[in-house]
């Protein structure tokens, strides 16, 4: 196309297709949610993961013996065993094939992450988990992991287990994974997932979670907070990401007062920009209320609650709604006693304050009742 064209117009055309091709080539890379990668694994890859798990069983840390993790409305409940102390010093090989798969699957999405010579993947977790059929209750528990690439390599056979497939969404994409021995899957660490339920069997996998923060070799800290350097990398390629600007707000100051102001004001920049990215999300609602109703202003306080109540509308579980009311009920009056107090301790003004709190927050749930059963 580009030498020699007989025709400029030709020329023209060729180069505006390849234009064209480009921008249409970018545009899937940035919402390609995973990549999956089939047989990545080989068996002595997976022979590998055997002996780790053996070993860290069997050579158990005080903080990596094997624990349960639940996510958000006790869904998704699954064993976990932390191998980051063996994973570096008994098993470097490994590792670094869990390194080059991220890298790999960086690549072939075109995310662009660890691409950069400023940007050095670190491991910021690195787990074996078990989920075992008839664990889990409903789904897998929606959730982010946090980091830059999550990397996980499929252990057991297809048959050993039902269910268990891996689905992930953003705005209004849903792409759902199967996955057997040697299947190897990554997304970015702030595309929201869960697991579907495991209804028989056992569920095995090995996962990597990669970072721009310090290595957990080097902290010491599994799953350590994020960074605002490593979200800062995440940001500079996927600013439009509600949950990436979430992220960064509690990595900030998750709630005021914060320790400085300018922080303040970047983690309420952060916690609004998830929200109007995604009005819908209940998540971000909750985040920016609770943020909100830490101040000592009254109308940002009553901003607050006000989101708080948008959150609980947002909730679709049966029950939800009631309890959040009554959360949001008790926030309501803690910080109108704790706004007032910081202003003038009398017992008048307290009471008046507790009255007040208590009456604001009634009236709003009935009134969202009220509305329910018109």
């Amino acid at each position: 196309v580009f030498v020699s064209p007989r025709k400029p117009e030709f020329k023209t055309m060729e180069i505006t297709k390849w234009v064209a091709c480009v921008c249409l080539v970018e545009l899937v890379a940035a919402e390609m949610l995973a990549v999956k990668m089939p047989k990545s694994f080989s068996s002595t890859d997976l022979d590998q993961v055997r002996r780790l798990r053996a070993q860290a069983l069997a050579q158990p840390h005080e903080d990596t013996e094997p624990s349960r993790r639940t996510f958000e409305g006790g869904f998704g409940s699954h064993t976990l065993l932390e191998v980051h102390r063996h994973l570096s010093t008994s098993f470097p090989a490994l590792r670094q094939r869990m390194r080059e798969l991220a890298r790999e699957a960086d690549m072939l999405a075109g995310w662009n992450l660890s691409s950069s010579a400023h940007t050095e993947l670190a491991v910021r977790r690195a787990e074996i988990l078990l989920y075992r059929g008839g664990e889990q209750e409903g789904n897998g528990g929606w959730h982010t992991d946090g980091g830059l690439i999550t990397v996980v390599a499929m252990l057991s056979e297809a048959d050993a287990f039902a269910g268990g497939a891996v689905v992930l969404r953003r705005n209004e994409s849903h792409v759902t994974h199967s996955l057997t021995a040697g299947d190897v899957i990554a997304w970015r660490g702030w595309t929201d997932h869960c697991i579907l339920p495991v209804t028989s069997g056992s569920r095995w996998v090995f996962i990597t979670e990669w970072w721009a923060g310090a290595d957990v070799d080097v902290s010491h800290e599994a799953n350590a907070p994020n960074t605002i350097q490593s979200l800062s990398v995440a940001m500079s390629r996927d600013p439009s990401s509600a949950a990436l600007h979430l992220m960064l707000g509690v990595a900030t100051c998750g709630r005021l007062p914060c320790t400085d102001h300018e922080d303040a004001r970047k983690a309420e920049h952060a916690f609004r920009m998830a929200v109007h990215l995604e009005p819908w999300s209940h998540k971000h609602l909750q985040a920016l209320g609770t943020f909100l109703g830490g101040s000592w202003s009254l109308v940002v306080w009553l901003e607050g609650i006000d989101y708080l109540y948008r959150a609980c509308e947002m909730t679709q579980r049966d029950g939800t709604t009631l309890e959040c009311r009554i959360q949001a009920l008790l926030w309501n009056v803690y910080f109108t006693i704790r706004s007032t107090l910081h202003e003038d301790t009398s017992v008048p003004t307290v009471f008046t304050a507790l009255l007040g709190g208590l009456s604001l927050a009634f009236y709003k749930i009935l009134i969202g009742y009220k509305s329910k059963w018109d």
